[in-house]
This record gives structure tokens, sequence and C-alpha cells, in this order.
């Protein structure tokens, strides 16, 4: 560069802490006592520095570091033409025969690097001595800087399937990712692609100074969830005509989730709107109406969601009614046998329009499923085949998407 000749080379990286003029001396002596001053013989010392680069950045590659003003031999000693640099890259040189020089960076800021080159012109054993000469003055930057990093807050996304994590570290050069505190990658580059939730961390090293630092944050990615429109529930009122009965709510359950996996969804229901948004007094499945008719709200959400304040819910809500008991809708048989003597073979549903019958064991399980029924249900299951005596549980949606639930015995 601007030194003519470069003996016994010493390459240091200054980093930027804070904004500010930054000026340094460097000083080359015999001996230093402990304070750091210089108490033996003072050796010729010059330099060159180059800058600013991103942190980084590599500077060694050819092109990179100029290396004249155009030429080496047009570049001037600072001590003669202090105010000649900077030129292209290069902020500051001087090749004077003192064994004290100094140099400026004006206007630095935060996160540059600077290549500054040191050479023993003397050729005689010395120690070289770099310090900052303005810190804490007025205007004045810093070179004093551990290396930090930044992951934002914790952060939750509804349906979102992956997030890229960026870790703010100007000085960063060599990353390690964690999640949940297991390794899951390492790379150079300062942010990582995640497809899952948990707690994050990373490990940032300064290579340039041997410094590390850490930081964690908490990512969400929950599915979306959805909280179809249900049927309104109806149930026929007993003989004390209060209008209050019992609601199976769980017969809701797969209009309300409408193919989501029941396993990984989770439904709770709710007696006003503003509970189900906060998530309080949840009902039980097996529910009395406490108004006549009563609207019910239904609160879908996945399971890794539950109770994580996150907002990643979905809402909607029917309304369960108690009816007179006059009302055909009511009046449906307890059991059949279908024995085929001709009496009493057929679950026969009349003076409403069946959409659809679904009949569960006592454990359960839906045994028969028929849309737009027409009277034609004997005991059989879905695949024909006879169904054992016993008592069934049937779920009727009929006339504009009421729905009915109740039992059913059959003996044959």
């Amino acid at each position: 560069a601007c030194l003519y000749t470069t003996p016994n080379p010493s390459w240091n990286t200054i980093q930027i802490g804070e904004s500010g003029e930054i000026d340094i001396q460097i000083t080359q002596n015999t001996a230093f006592d402990d304070n750091g001053n210089p108490v033996g013989t003072g050796l010729d010392v010059d330099f060159v520095i180059w800058g600013p680069f991103e942190p980084g950045y590599n500077f060694c590659e050819d092109g990179v570091l100029d290396q004249g003003c155009p030429d080496p031999g047009n570049c001037p000693n600072n001590t003669f033409d202090p105010s000649f640099y900077p030129y292209g890259n290069i902020i500051d040189c001087s090749y004077s025969i003192y064994s004290v020089e100094n140099l400026t960076i004006e206007n630095a800021l935060a996160g540059e690097v600077y290549i500054l080159l040191v050479t023993n012109y003397s050729n005689n054993p010395g120690i070289i001595q770099i310090e900052q000469t303005n810190s804490g003055e007025e205007g004045a930057g810093s070179t004093i800087s551990e290396i930090e990093v930044n992951l934002g807050t914790d952060l939750t996304f509804c349906g979102l399937p992956e997030y890229e994590i960026i870790a703010d570290s100007p000085f960063g050069d060599y990353y390690e990712w964690y999640l949940d505190g297991e390794f899951i990658d390492s790379t150079f580059e300062n942010s990582v692609i995640i497809t899952e939730s948990g707690e994050y961390s990373v490990i940032v090293y300064d290579e340039q100074c041997g410094s590390s630092a850490e930081d964690s944050v908490q990512i969400n990615l929950f599915p979306e969830a959805y909280a179809s429109t249900a049927n309104n529930l109806v149930e026929c009122d007993d003989a004390s005509n209060d209008g209050v009965e019992n609601f199976d709510l769980s017969i809701q359950n797969e209009q309300i989730l409408s193919g989501q996996d029941p396993n990984e969804y989770f439904i709770s229901y709710f007696e006003s709107l503003e509970d189900a948004q906060t998530e309080n007094n949840p009902l039980t499945l097996n529910y009395t109406n406490i108004i006549n008719p009563q609207q019910i709200f239904a609160r879908v959400e996945h399971v890794d969601a539950v109770s994580s304040n996150s907002g990643c819910y979905s809402i909607s809500d029917f309304t369960i009614e108690v009816i007179s008991s006059e009302l055909s809708i009511c009046n449906i048989p307890e059991g059949i046998s279908p024995n085929g003597d001709g009496f009493n073979d057929r679950f026969v549903l009349e003076n409403y329009q069946v959409n659809s019958l679904k009949i569960y064991n006592r454990y359960g399980k839906l045994v028969y499923n028929v849309n737009d029924y027409n009277n034609d249900w004997e005991g059989q299951s879905d695949d024909g085949n006879k169904l054992p005596v016993g008592t069934y549980f049937y779920h009727i949606v009929y006339d504009d998407n009421l729905e009915k639930t109740g039992w059913i015995y059959i003996n044959y």
C-alpha cells in the first residue's frame, strides 16, 4: 500500500463498538511498565489502515485492499500531509522514522471493521502497543466492544408453515443453532429457517476476537384452526314441561371440526362469546340449558395452542332448544323388533324430512350412517350385517338442519 516495504508485519482487526471518531496511537518500544508506559528504547514503527468493511468480509482476497494512491509511490506520509487521507479504502498511513504514530478514523459507525497493518521497520525486537487515546471524550467512538446477539422477542404465528429467525450480531462470524437445547445446525449465515415450535437459541462466535455470545427466543408455529357451523340441537321436553333438558354437546364435534383430526384439535364449549374468547368457564359435554332457546359457542384450537393465549383459535355458535313433547319429532320409537313379522320391523320416522341418520353402539362407535333416510333401517350395520340385541343411540338431522338425539332398543 502506501508503505514501500512491510518488514515484520502485524495484521490487526479493529471493530467499532460505538459510533464516533476514533483516535489511535501506535507505540513501539523495547519495554513498557505495568501502567503501559514506554520505558525502554523507542523503535521505528509504520502503519496503514483500510476500511470500512462489513463484519465477516474477506479482506484477504486480491484487490480488496487498495495498494496505492493510485500507485504506492503517490501515497504521502500523514505526518507531512495530514489532510490527504482517506484515499480509496486507505483510511490513514504513515512511514515516519518515529516510534510513535497516530491515526484517526472519522465518523466510524458501530459494527464496521477496519484492517490495521503495523510494521517494525527497525528490524529490532520490540513490543507494539495499540490504544485508543480519545476514549470517553465527547463525540468519541469506541473500539472496546464485546460481541452481542439479539434474536428478538418471543413470537407466535397461526397457520405459518415456516419462519426465519435472524440473529442480530454485527461482529458475528459463525453461528450454532439449538432447538430446546438440542443442536440443529451451524452456519456462517446469521439466520435459520424453522418449521416447528420451540425455544431456539444461538451461540455466535467472533472469530477475529475469540469471543462468543448467546441468546434465545420462543417461536410458536401453531396450525390454523377452523370452527365450522353446526346444526342447531333440540331435545324434547319431559313431563315437567319446564323447558330444561340435558344436551350431549359432543354430538356437535364432528360437524364443528369438519375433517380436522380430533386427536390434534380440541373443542370446548361456552355460554358466551366472551368466555369463548378468554377460555373461561368451559362447559361440560353433558350440559343442562339455563334458558330456552340458548346460544352455545364452540372454540376450536390445535392441541399445542391450548392455554397458550396465542389467539390461534376459531369460534362458531349454534342453538340448543327444548321443544314440546307433543311435536312429531318427539314421538320417535324407542325400539324395533326386525324379525320379519311385519310389525315394528323398521325404524319409522314420519311427518318430517330426515336429512341424515346415524346409529351408534353403546361404545360410541358409528355402526350405521345414511343421508336422506327413507324409513328402511331394520337393525343392520353399514356392511349389511344384523346388529346384536341391545341399546343403540341415534343422531338425526331433520327439516331445516335441526338435530335430535336419543336411544333405541333392538330386540329380535
